[in-house]
């Protein structure tokens, strides 16, 4: 679509693709917030850098990093049906051969399931 095509359409100038990239992040926007409150309700210290804001950490890094019972657990939040990028799976590996656990979740059904069970997954 051109710029032009755009200005005529207002807000609404947008793709289908960029309309889906929107909605998707505006829900794991969402779904970070309600984990993020969970952590705290439970007490569990977190790094979370907020996903509005540009990242100057390592590229593809998890969305949080928690320590539970000594442990270092890495947790990435996707939408059902998406996949971690190919940066982010390259992080996941060196971590995970580091001896972090690291999850990729879709709810926050997921990572109470993960303190509730302490389960260790890698």
């Amino acid at each position: 679509m051109s710029p032009k095509d755009r200005a005529a359409l207002g807000k609404a100038g947008v793709t289908v693709g960029e309309a889906q990239a929107k909605f998707i992040a505006r829900n794991e926007r969402e779904i970070h917030s309600q984990i993020l409150s969970l952590f705290r309700l439970r007490g569990i210290w977190t790094l979370y850098d907020n996903p509005t804001k540009k990242r100057t950490g390592t590229k593809g890094a998890p969305d949080f990093l928690i320590s539970l019972d000594g442990r270092a657990i890495a947790i990435e939040v996707k939408m059902p049906g998406q996949v971690p990028r190919p940066d982010q799976m390259d992080c996941h590996t060196l971590m995970r051969a580091n001896g972090w656990t690291v999850v990729v979740v879709t709810s926050v059904q997921e990572v109470a399931e993960i303190l509730k069970n302490n389960l260790t997954l890698r």
